[in-house]
C-alpha cells in the first residue's frame, strides 16, 4: 500500500527519464483499503489545466498540469502512431563517387525531414506504382572539382541541394501555392573531395509512426 501512495504523489526519475508512469486510479489499485479510487472524468475536467507556451511553425510546446503520466503517454502514442509524415522511402543512385556508402548515403537521406501538408498525397499501395498522386520526387546532383589555387579540399552538400521535380503537370499545379521542399536548408548530407560527384533522385512517400520510424512527432517530459 505505501509504494502505490508514493507513485500517486511522486515521480521517480532514472537516468532515461520517468520510471513509474502507470495510473492508480482503476478498481483494484487499493485492493481491500478505504483508499479506493476511480477514475472520475468530471473531477478530470475540473483539475486539467492547460498553458500554450510555445507555438511555432515546426513546434507546439504545451504546459499540462494536474495529468496522470500514464494518459500524457497515452497521448504522445498516439499522436507518434496517427499523425501522418512525408519522408524519404526510395532512392534511385545514379552516381555515388564520395566517401560515404551507398546504404548510409540513403540512410542519411530518409531522416531529413520535409515540409509537406501529407493531406495533398495519398498513401501508396504495396502494389501500386508511383505516380504524381501518390509521391513526390527530388533530385541530388552536385559535383565538386576543386580550383587552382584553392585552400578548400572539400565541399559540404546540404538539404537546401534536393530539388523537387514534378512528376507531371497536373502534380505542378496542385504544389505551385506550396512548393515542397526540406524544412532546414543546412542538415549536412556528405562532403565531396575533388572530383567526386553525387547524383540520385528520391521518392517520398506518405506514412504513420505504424509503418515507419523515420519522424518522431511528438514528446513528453515530467516537471
Amino acid at each position: 500500500m505505501k509504494s502505490v501512495k508514493m507513485q500517486d504523489n511522486f515521480v521517480r526519475m532514472g537516468i532515461e527519464g520517468p520510471r513509474n508512469v502507470n495510473t492508480t486510479n482503476f478498481y483494484g489499485s487499493y485492493f481491500l483499503s478505504e483508499d479506493e479510487q476511480f477514475f472520475s472524468i468530471k473531477e478530470f475536467e475540473e483539475n486539467l489545466k492547460m498553458k500554450i507556451i510555445k507555438n511555432e511553425e515546426n513546434l507546439l510546446i504545451l504546459e499540462i498540469k494536474n495529468l496522470n503520466v500514464s494518459i500524457a503517454n497515452a497521448l504522445r502514442r498516439i499522436m507518434i502512431s496517427e499523425v501522418p509524415t512525408v519522408a524519404i522511402e526510395k532512392v534511385n543512385i545514379y552516381q555515388n563517387t564520395g566517401i560515404i556508402a551507398d546504404e548510409i548515403l540513403c540512410h542519411r537521406l530518409g531522416l531529413i525531414p520535409f515540409k509537406i501538408n501529407p493531406d495533398l498525397i495519398n498513401y501508396k499501395d504495396e502494389d501500386e506504382s508511383y505516380n504524381s498522386f501518390n509521391c513526390l520526387c527530388f533530385k541530388l546532383h552536385v559535383k565538386y572539382n576543386k580550383k587552382v589555387g584553392s585552400n578548400t579540399n572539400s565541399q559540404c552538400v546540404y538539404s537546401k541541394e534536393l530539388i523537387w521535380v514534378p512528376l507531371d503537370e497536373e502534380q505542378k499545379k496542385h504544389f505551385e501555392k506550396n512548393i515542397p521542399k526540406v524544412v532546414e536548408d543546412n542538415i549536412l548530407i556528405t562532403k565531396l573531395g575533388s572530383g567526386q560527384e553525387i547524383e540520385l533522385i528520391c521518392f517520398l512517400e506518405k506514412r504513420d509512426r505504424k509503418n515507419t520510424c523515420k519522424m518522431v512527432t511528438c514528446m513528453y517530459s515530467c516537471i
